[in-house]
């Protein structure tokens, strides 16, 4: 291989590299819509706001089913005392329940089965940030 060859090659693994990263696959699509739920709370109306983190209560209180959830369990819940990553993926949820869609023209991604264990990495963060800045001007991120 001569090279123009190897060169090719070489920019052709590190773009790939890049593209499937965990920061652009699956591993992102949870950090996304933490990242869009709190951009939607961070300009949305107090009673909005109040309807969404009142659902994301539940949501934590009821183990994930916010029918389940008592009244006991819901006063317990403290949204501030979790990670941004972990509210704010409660916080999705709950606006995918409540049927409201994100700020940018896309969908809400499947939310993960428990926020609480996923991996969520500062480059990820970043990288759906910088994604989220370049397509639609949304200048937000999440501290972890």
């Amino acid at each position: 291989m001569g090279l123009l060859g190897g060169f090719l090659l070489s920019n052709i693994i590190g773009f790939l590299a890049f593209r499937l990263s965990p920061a652009r696959t699956a591993f992102g699509a949870p950090v996304r819509n933490a990242l869009l739920a709190k951009a939607t709370l961070t300009n949305g109306a107090p009673a909005t706001n109040q309807a969404i983190e009142d659902r994301a209560r539940r949501i934590y209180a009821g183990g994930g089913r916010w029918q389940s959830a008592t009244k006991e369990g819901i006063a317990d819940v403290d949204l501030q005392a979790m990670s941004e990553f972990e509210s704010y993926s409660l916080c999705a949820a709950a606006m995918m329940e409540l049927g409201m869609n994100p700020p940018v023209p896309e969908k809400w991604n499947p939310p993960p089965d428990n926020p609480f264990r996923w991996p969520v990495t500062q480059e990820v963060i970043d990288t759906q940030s910088e994604d989220l800045r370049e397509r639609y001007g949304l200048s937000v991120t999440l501290v972890i």
